[in-house]
């Protein structure tokens, strides 16, 4: 087992070593770029690829492929798990929602969903999730409104109703409030939680 491993860090060392070689001149500028969205007809298929706003990260978008009635929305949905909300890449819990009311405007009772984590799912697959972002940011909201802190904000439990089946994957609970609240304080970068003071409790 130890040796297989050590091939496995060699292959990375050595993959990492190669594409750290690369000189940026070297590598191809893109032919075609998009703002909002570009349609491209492939072999038979006319997919739809959709710039979302700031979501995931600020550079997000999703793809239809209308003849196959398939929606791949890459890491702005994340099934069975907490989503990761990259802040300090632009991201943001209303990006997240605004972006899964937008892909939810192309999908119908027979659109199949593929999320960018977890389970092949459909339409109603990507309502519950966007009820779980909506319900949880309502819920971080309040306690903003009520001039908790990030730690306060943290210690209530805002998602408790989620954390066992979503919190032990890969996003923690803790994390996932903090990607809310900092979003919703004009935060633009993840900050730990620290530990509550309880000399002030």
């Amino acid at each position: 087992k130890a040796a297989g491993q050590a091939e496995r860090v060699k292959q990375l060392e050595d993959a990492l070593a190669a594409a750290m070689a690369v000189k940026i001149e070297e590598i191809a500028a893109p032919i075609e770029t998009f703002e909002a969205g570009v349609k491209l007809h492939i072999g038979g298929e006319t997919l739809h690829v959709v710039h979302t706003p700031p979501a995931h990260t600020d550079g997000d978008s999703f793809v239809y492929f209308e003849k196959a009635n398939v929606l791949h929305m890459g890491d702005i949905f994340f099934l069975g798990l907490y989503p990761y909300i990259d802040l300090d890449g632009g991201g943001s819990i209303q990006g997240m929602i605004a972006a899964v009311d937008l892909a939810l405007t192309l999908a119908d009772d027979g659109t199949q969903v593929i999320p960018g984590h977890g389970p092949v799912s459909d339409r109603a697959g990507l309502l519950e999730y966007r009820d779980l972002l909506a319900r949880a940011r309502d819920n971080v909201q309040t306690l903003v409104d009520q001039g908790m802190s990030l730690q306060q904000a943290v210690a209530a439990k805002p998602t408790a109703e989620w954390d066992e089946a979503l919190g032990g994957v890969w996003i923690t609970p803790e994390q996932f409030v903090t990607f809310i609240y900092n979003s919703l304080s004009g935060v633009d970068h993840y900050t730990a939680p620290a530990a509550p003071d309880t000399a002030t409790e």
